[in-house]
């Protein structure tokens, strides 16, 4: 069993979270209405010893509280659970005396490791709360794209939708031979995340088509089946980006299942999310297409406060060399969380590391290599990324170029995206000394 919370520990746990979550603190009065409630105390007893009311303390100063914390934690929390919920945040929270741990990717909803990029969440989850509803989040690799997702889940969840989360990557080569057999697969997916019972041969009649019958089995079997509202994410679209006759048929469909709620009442239901690494560069019909509707995101480098928070997470407090160490790795969220790892176990002093960094042997080492690798297996992203390092300004490149290369995360377009340049300089000095 886990030991029960200090004081200390739920009054700095619980003020981290709204901070994070808001970027304002708890007030002084708030955090004695979650003291005394820590300590058993009633509402009126709490009023008592702050001299005021006991309603204004029920209605005005504890609602609040709870809120704060449950917008926090993406979960309903009270006077009478919020020990609890404090408690399970805390199993994930890293403590004082015991390293942080290694950056593996995605963190959970709940992770303090998960840093909110300004009102990006909170625009999506109101994006997503409105019926029939299109997100569309757009970031290089490694960028946090899986952590948002996680994040919307978890929000959506406290409203009650369910969540289905698809990667075109996971679907086998034979899936894009025809809409058919991907339609299937997708539909297949969906039936078993949700446990439904509703077999697809029901649905599909070879007469009226694929897409048809997709589209009569997610209204019939699916929508109409479950209660509450259907969030589903489908990540790594840009997968099917290779497929440019199936993906016109795939991106059409997504396109009118988001229109259907302008006329049916059950397709309000559906909430959908696409997520991918590149802009589409296939032709695509702008009255088809999912990628001219709907909310854009894409997710910005880490800015100061952010890293500074983190670098606190890691208890790295080094504030004059922060920014110097952002502009290095250019705000990317796992270079940077890599970084302050190594920095945080004085693995090695920040000299050293902006020394080692770009080498063979340095921390990003099997990162780079597995780059260099992808470049140097398409002589022609090679040649491009090498102009890029060479040049000492933004250089134009051809539009296949500069997308594959945007959603690797190696450049970024400035003049309106007319040129671009090394994201960080961290890729700039490894792939100087190794094309």
């Amino acid at each position: 069993m886990d030991p029960l919370l200090s004081w200390e520990q739920i009054e700095t746990i619980a003020d981290r979270l709204v901070w994070q979550h808001s970027h304002k603190h708890l007030s002084d009065r708030e955090m004695a209405v979650l003291e005394g409630s820590w300590r058993g105390l009633t509402y009126e007893a709490i009023a008592v010893e702050m001299n005021l009311s006991a309603d204004y303390i029920h209605k005005d100063i504890g609602s609040a509280l709870w809120q704060k914390l449950s917008e926090a934690l993406g979960e309903k929390v009270s006077k009478q659970n919020f020990k609890q919920a404090l408690q399970r945040h805390s199993r994930h929270t890293p403590s004082s005396n015991s390293p942080t741990r290694f950056p593996t990717g995605a963190v959970a909803a709940d992770s303090p490791l998960y840093v909110q990029r300004g009102t990006i969440e909170s625009d999506c989850e109101q994006e997503l709360l409105r019926p029939g509803a299109l997100v569309r989040i757009k970031s290089p690799h490694m960028t946090g794209k899986t952590s948002l997702l996680n994040w919307l889940v978890d929000r959506l969840a406290t409203h009650g939708f369910r969540a289905v989360r698809i990667s075109l990557r996971q679907a086998d080569r034979k899936q894009f031979q025809d809409i058919d057999l991907l339609l299937r697969w997708l539909s297949a997916n969906i039936r078993k995340q949700l446990g439904l019972e509703s077999p697809l041969e029901e649905y599909w009649d070879e007469a009226i088509g694929s897409m048809v019958s997709c589209t009569s089995y997610m209204q019939g079997g699916v929508l109409e089946q479950i209660d509450g509202g259907l969030l589903l994410a489908i990540d790594d679209i840009d997968v099917i980006f290779a497929y440019p006759e199936l993906a016109r048929d795939f991106l059409s469909l997504l396109r009118e299942w988001h229109e259907e709620s302008n006329f049916t009442d059950v397709w309000q239901q559906l909430r959908l999310v696409v997520v991918h690494t590149t802009e589409v560069y296939i032709a695509l019909d702008l009255n088809q297409s999912p990628f001219n509707v709907g909310l854009p995101v894409q997710l910005p480098p880490l800015d100061l406060p952010q890293a500074n928070y983190l670098a606190q997470l890691y208890g790295w407090s080094t504030t004059d060399s922060l920014e110097q160490l952002r502009t290095f790795l250019g705000g990317h969220p796992y270079l940077l969380q890599m970084a302050l790892y190594h920095l945080s176990q004085q693995q090695s002093s920040l000299a050293d590391f902006f020394q080692t960094a770009p080498t063979y042997n340095g921390i990003y080492g099997s990162h780079l290599r597995r780059y260099l690798a992808e470049l140097q297996g398409h002589e022609d992203l090679l040649a491009a990324m090498k102009l890029v390092v060479d040049s000492d300004r933004p250089v134009p490149l051809v539009w296949q170029q500069l997308y594959r290369l945007d959603s690797m995360g190696l450049i970024r377009l400035v003049d309106n995206g007319n040129r671009v340049e090394p994201s960080c300089t961290l890729y700039r000095q490894y792939f100087l000394n190794h094309l």
